[in-house]
């Protein structure tokens, strides 16, 4: 474009455009020189922080295991209520002693509501589910937290570390 430019003798807009080549030309070497400075000054705090990831699998390996068991328990608690919701017999469900009298007394009741039913059966087994589920979900928030400090800290770091070696 700009040969064009001098071959009609328009002097105004090749100095425009050299004027804009040098520009982006200086625009061009500042952004790899910065990229340079990041990678020097940044990288072995960076690795740092890579290694410090070690706990975070390991916690994240746990909680996966506590929500694969939880998972399994579900599933199989409400394969069994299913089963005994079929059968329809109130005294194989396993229900807590203090509710025992309410489930006979609203027997015909309890037997047509399927979800209230599924509250009377295998109380232990539910108990031990419920348990499972919020230590799942203790696990899960502390996770999230931990996660979120330990991001807080390090980023708080690196910026400090960036600041002061720029």
């Amino acid at each position: 474009m700009s040969e064009l430019q001098k071959t009609i003798k328009c002097e105004k807009s090749v100095s425009i455009f050299k004027e804009l080549s040098k520009t982006m030309s200086a625009t061009s070497q500042h952004f790899l020189e910065s990229g340079e400075l990041i990678k020097l000054y940044n990288s072995c705090h960076l690795k740092y922080h890579l290694e410090e990831t070690e706990g975070y699998q390991d916690m994240l390996a746990y909680r996966e295991t506590c929500r694969a068991n939880f998972t399994k328990k579900e599933k199989t608690v409400l394969e069994k209520k299913e089963k005994l919701f079929a059968q329809k017999d109130v005294t194989k469900w396993g229900c807590h002693k203090d509710k025992a009298e309410e489930l006979l007394l609203s027997k015909e009741s309890i037997l047509l509501d399927k979800k209230r039913a599924f509250m009377f059966m295998l109380a232990t087994e539910t108990a031990e589910m419920l348990a499972m589920k919020d230590e799942l979900n203790y696990i899960t928030n502390q996770c999230l937290y931990e996660a979120r400090r330990v991001g807080k800290d390090n980023g708080d770091l690196l910026v400090d570390h960036f600041l002061t070696m720029s």
